[in-house]
């Protein structure tokens, strides 16, 4: 069993803003050998006051009334927060090993490893979801890195954790595409009301980023992340040495070195079908 703290800036309700953290976490309880320990917002899609607003309303209407919900800091010029210690403190007494997924910026980790240099120890592996080793076109149009480069000086700090360390950046997720056909299968699923939930908000968000791209659906950026945590054997993995500078992280540029390093940046997903699969079927196992 896997104990896992997923550290997200999750925005699902947010007019305009990105679904996705929400349909990690959503994947992440539908794994039968995942336990979700806590959720600790970030900022990154939207300000901290957002992103906490909208994780309220996500628990409020999936009923997760049993994870705890830790509030992150606003900025970089405090990181200080309730997310930063109950991590410290968390991997501090913990009994047994734990994974972080964390799909935002990286400002609550890096500050809890501030405050417990010794919190490696009980990591089995942090999974990022950031990063850029190559221009990003999407549709044609240049897109920024949102994660790493919102503070890059705790995304360099990070780098220095000593804990195993997969980065799965937005190059391999450009072919996990939320297609029709995704929403054919979600819709023929039977899962009731909170995939009805699911299925409205990807179609709000497919409808907006319809008349931003011209095509129809959106790539799932951090259920890419979750899907790595739970079945790494879906990715084509590369182990590499990292020499990104702070500056390099203001873009989130990734530089990497030659093989054997201690992190791991997968290049690419091995099998889509399967990959599809496994994610769809996790949504409804969650959601039933």
């Amino acid at each position: 069993m896997k104990n896992v703290i997923i550290d997200f800036d999750n925005t699902i309700g947010i007019e305009h803003c990105d679904i996705d953290d929400a349909l990690a976490l959503i994947y992440l309880l539908g794994d039968p050998g995942v336990t979700v320990r806590a959720v600790t917002t970030s900022f990154g899609n939207s300000t901290q006051e957002n992103v906490t607003k909208a994780t309220r309303y996500l628990f409020d209407e999936l009923g997760l009334s049993g994870i705890p919900v830790y509030r992150g800091c606003d900025s970089p010029t405090d990181r200080k927060s309730a997310a930063a210690d109950f991590i410290a403190g968390y991997l501090a007494g913990a009994k047994g090993k734990c994974t972080l997924l964390v799909t935002g910026s990286v400002s609550n980790i890096y500050q809890a490893w501030l405050q417990n240099g010794s919190m490696a120890d009980a990591l089995d592996e942090i999974v990022f979801m950031g990063g850029v080793t190559e221009r990003l076109l999407l549709h044609g149009h240049d897109l920024p890195e949102l994660n790493f480069s919102v503070d890059p000086e705790a995304a360099h700090g990070v780098m220095a954790i000593g804990a195993p360390k997969t980065v799965i950046t937005a190059n391999p997720c450009l072919s996990a595409f939320f297609d029709d056909e995704i929403f054919s299968r979600l819709r023929g699923s039977g899962a009731g009301p909170h995939m009805d939930f699911l299925l409205r908000h990807a179609a709000e968000w497919a409808d907006f980023l319809e008349k931003v791209f011209s095509v129809r659906g959106f790539h799932v950026w951090d259920v890419v992340a979750a899907c790595y945590l739970t079945d790494p054997a879906l990715f084509a993995h590369r182990w590499c040495g990292l020499f990104s500078s702070p500056d390099d992280f203001r873009t989130g540029l990734l530089r990497c070195g030659e093989k054997g390093g201690d992190v791991n940046i997968p290049t690419a997903i091995n099998d889509l079908a399967l990959f599809w699969d496994t994610v769809v079927g996790r949504w409804v196992s969650a959601l039933r």
